[in-house]
């Protein structure tokens, strides 16, 4: 298998185009905001990433298992606003 994208002008390498995508939205994601994390205890307008989705903290969560009910849905342009 080759290590780049174009290995030889027959075929193109979609193990390594499908790892570099996923390193991208690794690092795009921790630029964001941080992971969900069970052990932190949040307050309220934190914003986190939960299943690849957004959201900011309705009240002070408490730790342990993630509630959808205490989290609202946002997108990057609501981070944005002023």
């Amino acid at each position: 298998m080759y290590k780049y994208p174009y290995g030889n002008t027959q075929q193109l390498n979609l193990d390594w185009m499908l790892g570099e995508w996923k390193a991208f939205k690794e690092s795009f994601f921790n630029m964001v905001a941080p992971a969900w994390d069970d052990k932190t205890p949040y307050t309220a307008g934190a914003v986190v990433i939960n299943d690849e989705t957004l959201y900011r903290a309705k009240t002070t969560p408490t730790t342990g298992v993630f509630d959808k009910t205490q989290w609202d849905i946002i997108t990057i342009a609501d981070l944005m606003e002023v």
